[in-house]
């Protein structure tokens, strides 16, 4: 999964979550997966 299929994901979740806990959740992912992308660059270098 890359990061465009990841917004677009988060875009839909966004669209049809209207509690913002649901919203505060996904911020959560998106936050846990730049710093596990960070990780995997800072592995490869």
């Amino acid at each position: 999964m890359d990061e465009k299929e990841l917004k677009l994901i988060i875009r839909k979740a966004s669209n049809v979550a209207a509690k913002d806990e649901m919203k505060i959740k996904m911020l959560e992912y998106k936050m846990d997966f730049g710093s596990l992308l960070a990780k995997v660059t800072r592995s490869l270098n």
